[in-house]
């Protein structure tokens, strides 16, 4: 246990930190000496102790000594000193490569993903502001989101398009994705930011809202959630039954805000 909470405390605090971005090769390499290193010194401090006990002696007896070197000197120890080497490398190389590969198959199925999110958005007159991570901020003239009601068909298209391709993503890539969605109106700033590297972008309150009102799509167990601000302005039809949470509180604003979730009558 002891030599567990070592290994795993520096490897953890110091060896992840030091060889972050060094290549794969030094990194096997640099390991490999290091465990093969604590090996050495796990010998050297419990081979004394384990002969001292076994021949009912104390540490200072030259017998123990003598086996040490012995011990050191054998060829039973450089064979396991080769075999735990091999054995290390392989096992360190596997877990890096097969690390790398988690980090190529995620980015595939992101790739999948936004690919098949975009016919809904394009058909919808919506525009995709930016990605962030696995999550994808669409924007669209007040006039363009309200207009036949673009912003909802937007998300169920999205939702149609991804069920459509569900058995696809099952035997890629073992899983299915979907999403939930928080919808918004308000005006933003746009502008262009950046020296080295410039961007157009948009600021306001109603970004971090939008934000916020999707995360508690988990909270309130539904799909989508949209403002009382947005339903007003909507032209919704008898297809779709919409239901009040009430007043609810966006994390890092005081004042609170009407949220809406719609349950549709029927599909498509």
């Amino acid at each position: 246990m002891i030599v567990g909470l070592l290994v795993g405390t520096v490897k953890v605090l110091f060896l992840s930190r030091r060889l972050s971005t060094q290549s794969l090769a030094h990194k096997v390499a640099y390991k490999t000496l290091f465990y093969v290193a604590f090996r050495f010194g796990v010998i050297l401090i419990t081979f004394p102790i384990a002969v001292s006990m076994e021949l009912d002696t104390n540490l200072v007896d030259g017998v123990v000594w003598e086996r040490l070197g012995a011990s050191l000197l054998s060829t039973s120890l450089v064979n396991t000193v080769i075999q735990l080497s091999t054995m290390l490398v392989a096992s360190l190389f596997y877990a890096k490569i097969n690390e790398y590969m988690g980090h190529s198959r995620y980015f595939e199925l992101l790739r999948a993903y936004f690919q098949d999110l975009s016919p809904g958005i394009v058909s919808n007159a919506g525009e995709i502001y930016q990605y962030v991570g696995d999550e994808v901020v669409v924007s669209w003239p007040v006039e363009d989101g309200l207009r036949n009601n673009n912003c909802i068909n937007c998300f169920l298209a999205m939702k149609a398009d991804l069920k459509a391709r569900a058995e696809w993503y099952r035997q890629e890539f073992g899983v299915a994705p979907d999403f939930k969605a928080g919808l918004h109106i308000g005006n933003v700033t746009t502008g262009e930011i950046g020296a080295l590297k410039k961007e157009i972008i948009f600021t306001g309150d109603t970004l971090n809202a939008t934000a916020r009102i999707q995360s508690l799509c988990n909270t309130h167990g539904v799909d989508l959630l949209i403002s009382g601000d947005l339903l007003s302005r909507l032209p919704l039809d008898t297809k779709v039954n919409v239901e009040s949470l009430g007043q609810c509180e966006l994390r890092g604003r005081s004042e609170r805000i009407e949220l809406h979730t719609i349950k549709f009558l029927e599909s498509g």
